[in-house]
């Protein structure tokens, strides 16, 4: 039943292609918005968010009033994979008479943000592609997640991240982000952004202009950042020339204050921004779509209503609106209104509109698809293999933990420990503080238990790590600190000091695994840290 409605969707797109062959692709555009009414225009211009993994009378209704140009779905509208694409075609049933599709867009950036779960769908992290640091690994992956996503139906991924980190130890975008280095995300983001376009589906180059330099969270305030230096300024924007120099489809611009430039208004509402810079300066034609509208960052400075109107006549060509439904129809309504009495002119609504519809023509005429021969299970693995990273201080020795040894894990990380007694066969785990081990076995000393283990590995964030560390050097004792998120290498360096640390980028049993490959002489770590940042001399980073 699926595939026959897939089936039909597709032929009634292909026959209004055929009937349109002696028009131009522009003209076939403008055709089909001349037919559109006043309504369906203004839905054009929304991408919502569903509640649920089905849809009930409420939410069928819902839909078929704001008719909107785009869904994006969130991890609560999927089980798993299998469920999306009859998720899809249900909604598709809503809207049956419209020619053109709707866009089906995710998060699916990697690491910590991503929609659909899976070695087959998730790709890996931003960081862990940087500190592999190859262009051809990061335009497999793209083409890899992109043709993952199109066999579910999906056509838009919400990726990648372009923004610049300037703090790597209190950025909230670090994990999220390729490098702190501005020529390496340029470089990395424009091969995802192609590899994603080889699979078919549309990419976005986030957040405009770069929120890398930001410590809030447009989720809960809205940020500021200001650049002092005007160089300072066009690096952070160099990842999005290149975006666009590349062909990216969308632009999603976020929800903070950017100066020099608008002191007023954060950039999603910005005038400046969005005409004068992205379209003017930069030459971007295609869509803007704006970070959904209901973030907090917006909400302390206006209402939605008069906040989605104020960025659509300042240049956004689509709105988000991800959550509630109420906030939707106040959205739509307040749009519609603004067209109705002529606050945002028909000329300026059209304009949007061959934006919206001549993205939607180029996936509909995306039929050759250019994808990877390997999984992205598979990719990902040569990713893990490329950037793992292993530092250690010139006077330790090389490790020698093999196969076989007698390990201590100490520390919180059940994926971790699970790989641990994966690989060496014989692990213990000690998940607790000194001082309580102390109280429940007063009578075997920490030293006199750590002795019967050939080697100890532990979290960079146990508790006393730093005590453990000490009993392992008097004790001669084989010992390794493993770091899955690199914001805290800094703090780890500087309260720990370990004579050795390993980044993986990822907690997940590809990269944990991968690492102890290294900590056992298996193989050589290749990864490089991504960061512009400065070692201790006492450091190398093999």
């Amino acid at each position: 039943m699926i595939m026959k409605k897939t089936l039909f969707i597709v032929g009634v797109a292909l026959s209004f292609l055929l009937s349109c062959a002696t028009l131009s692709p522009a003209d076939t555009v403008s055709e089909y918005i001349n037919k559109m009414t006043l309504r369906e225009k203004v839905g054009q211009l929304m991408m919502v968010g569903i509640q649920g993994q089905r849809n009930d009378a409420k939410d069928t209704a819902h839909i078929k009033k704001i008719n909107p140009g785009g869904i994006i779905f969130y991890g609560r509208n999927l089980k798993d994979a299998g469920d999306i694409p009859q998720l899809i075609v249900g909604i598709e049933s809503l809207l049956s008479k419209s020619t053109f599709p709707m866009f089906f867009a995710v998060d699916q950036e990697g690491g910590l943000v991503h929609r659909v779960e899976g070695e087959m769908y998730r790709p890996p992290s931003a960081p862990a592609i940087g500190a592999a640091n190859s262009e051809a690994l990061s335009r497999e992956v793209g083409q890899s997640v992109g043709g993952s996503l199109r066999a579910l139906g999906i056509n838009v991924n919400l990726a990648p991240v372009l923004d610049v980190p300037a703090n790597i130890i209190s950025s909230p975008m670090l994990m999220r982000s390729f490098s702190n280095n501005h020529e390496t995300v340029s470089r990395l983001g424009t091969a995802y952004i192609l590899g994603l376009k080889d699979a078919g589906i549309l990419a976005t180059a986030k957040h405009f202009p770069g929120i890398g330099r930001a410590q809030g969270d447009s989720h809960v305030g809205l940020p500021r950042i200001t650049w002092e230096r005007q160089d300072d300024r066009e690096k952070d924007m160099l990842p999005f020339r290149k975006a666009i120099t590349a062909g990216v489809d969308i632009v999603m611009v976020g929800h903070f204050v950017a100066e020099p430039g608008d002191s007023k208004y954060p950039v999603s509402l910005s005038l400046y921004w969005m005409e004068q810079v992205l379209r003017k300066d930069m030459g971007f034609d295609g869509l803007i779509i704006v970070d959904n509208i209901e973030m907090k960052g917006i909400r302390d400075i206006m209402p939605i209503a008069e906040a989605a109107v104020k960025s659509f006549q300042s240049g956004a060509d689509m709105i988000m609106v991800s959550h509630e439904k109420r906030n939707q129809e106040v959205v739509f309504n307040a749009l519609l209104d603004a067209v109705t009495t002529g606050k945002v002119s028909h000329e300026r609504l059209n304009v949007s509109m061959k934006r919206i519809m001549g993205a939607k023509m180029r996936i509909m005429s995306s039929s050759s698809a250019r994808i990877s021969d390997r999984t992205l299970k598979d990719i990902s693995k040569s990713i893990a293999e490329a950037s793992i990273t292993y530092l250690s201080t010139k006077e330790s020795h090389p490790l020698i933990m093999k196969k076989g040894a007698s390990v201590l894990y100490m520390g919180y990380n059940s994926i971790l420990f699970s790989t641990l007694k994966d690989f060496f066969g014989h692990a213990e785990i000690l998940n607790t503080t000194l001082e309580n081990y102390r109280k429940v076995n007063p009578e075997i000393p920490v030293n006199k238990f750590m002795k019967k283990f050939d080697a100890v590995i532990m979290d960079a964030d146990y508790t006393d790590a730093l005590e453990i560390i000490s009993t392992c050097v008097n004790l001669n004792k084989e010992y390794v600190v493993i770091l899955t998120l690199p914001g805290r290498f800094q703090k780890t360096i500087d309260r720990l000091s370990p004579g050795r640390i390993v980044l993986t980028f990822e907690n997940t049993k590809i990269h944990l695994n991968m690492a102890l490959e290294i900590i056992s002489g298996i193989r050589k770590a290749k990864g490089k840290l991504p960061y512009n940042l400065t070692l201790p001399e006492s450091y190398v980073n093999n």
